[in-house]
């Protein structure tokens, strides 16, 4: 469902990816996804995560390629935006960062009320504030920003300590802003980098 390309995790030379199954179902969940990182070398499995709830489509958004808790090894995203968040608010959403080498959850951020969707998209996109650590942009796309009914938003967090850097928020009504989001390249020439965020309902 969705596919990212995941830098060199195994550090054989050859740069791995990223493929996610939203809709798989393992072990005692029924729906869970799943998102397995492969060799580029030889398309073996490197390793696999599964979502832990039922049908939260964890999958639906991946993206891998920077390194976040700057360890050398590239670090990998994953969206679920129909997870519950930890106050009990069905399809909040969240977005989960796992580390490249092992697996490992380093950071999650999740949707603040019902329906939020956050995790609807994702992006590592790398330094953008000069810390060293590898930031990430996560898409709530059915968020009421402003009061605004899923207006959206894209949110932009550390990836030191998952504080809030930025974040852009639909204008209008069903704006859906932060439906896709990418970033990770410094068009400027400043030395960070740049985000990118869509909204594709609005009505400029």
């Amino acid at each position: 469902f969705s596919v990212s390309g995941a830098g060199d995790l195994d550090a054989d030379g050859t740069p791995d990816f990223l493929v996610a199954s939203p809709l798989a179902t393992s072990g005692i969940f029924n729906e869970n996804g799943a998102v397995t990182a492969y060799s580029g070398a030889t398309w073996s499995p490197l390793l696999q995560l599964t979502g832990n709830e039922d049908q939260i489509n964890f999958g639906n958004s991946v993206s891998g390629g920077f390194d976040v808790n700057d360890d050398g090894t590239p670090d990998f995203i994953v969206g679920a935006p129909f997870a519950t968040n930890p106050g009990g608010f069905n399809s909040a959403g969240k977005a989960i960062v796992f580390s490249g080498t092992n697996g490992q959850v380093l950071h999650q951020v999740f949707g603040a009320a019902i329906g939020d969707n956050l995790g609807q998209s994702c992006a590592l996109v790398g330094d953008t504030n000069g810390d060293r650590f590898g930031d990430f942009i996560v898409g709530a796309s059915r968020f009421d920003a402003g009061g605004l009914a899923d207006a959206g938003s894209a949110l932009v967090f550390s990836g030191h300590d998952t504080s809030l850097l930025f974040r852009a928020d639909g204008s209008a009504v069903q704006d859906i802003a932060g439906n896709s989001v990418s970033g990770g390249r410094d068009i400027d020439g400043d030395g960070l980098t740049e985000i990118l965020y869509g909204a594709p309902w609005a009505d400029p």
